[in-house]
């Protein structure tokens, strides 16, 4: 006999408004002037299409792999973020000249929502250039699941 699939739930255990938190307000509490952040989520299914979309205008730019990691349940909850201001991390991409690393324009990234996995799709990281512009392109047309 044949039943049902069964669809393993686990709740939301990371608020939208943790990572907002995290990235717009400094460790002595204060805010971090011209930040940026949107938080969506998505199936890591959908998260991980997302993360290996084009985010620039640039034709060269890199890709992902385009293959989704077979250890987390593409029907699980993840946020995808995005940010974008002042003094964010370096990703580890060329130097604008001789010894400076380009300044993070912008980043984006995934994190489980239910705390299911501590690994995420990666990050990428977008240096503020004509191409990469001051916002990952196509973010803000993305479904978010969050009610």
């Amino acid at each position: 006999r044949v039943t049902s699939p069964v669809v393993s739930s686990k709740p939301v255990t990371l608020q939208r408004r943790e990572i907002v938190k995290q990235w717009t307000t400094s460790t002595d509490g204060a805010p971090i002037a011209g930040r940026r952040v949107s938080a969506k989520l998505m199936t890591y299914a959908e998260a991980s299409a997302a993360m290996m979309a084009p985010h620039t205008t640039e034709a060269n730019a890199p890709r992902g792999i385009g293959i989704a990691r077979i250890d987390h349940d593409p029907d699980g909850l993840f946020w995808l973020v995005a940010v974008s201001g002042p003094g964010l991390p370096q990703g580890r991409g060329p130097a604008l000249a001789a010894g400076s690393p380009a300044q993070t324009a912008w980043m984006l990234y995934d994190v489980s929502a239910t705390g299911g996995s501590a690994a995420g799709t990666g990050t990428q990281y977008a240096g503020g250039s004509a191409s990469s512009g001051t916002w990952p392109l196509g973010f803000d047309a993305l479904p978010d699941r969050c009610r």
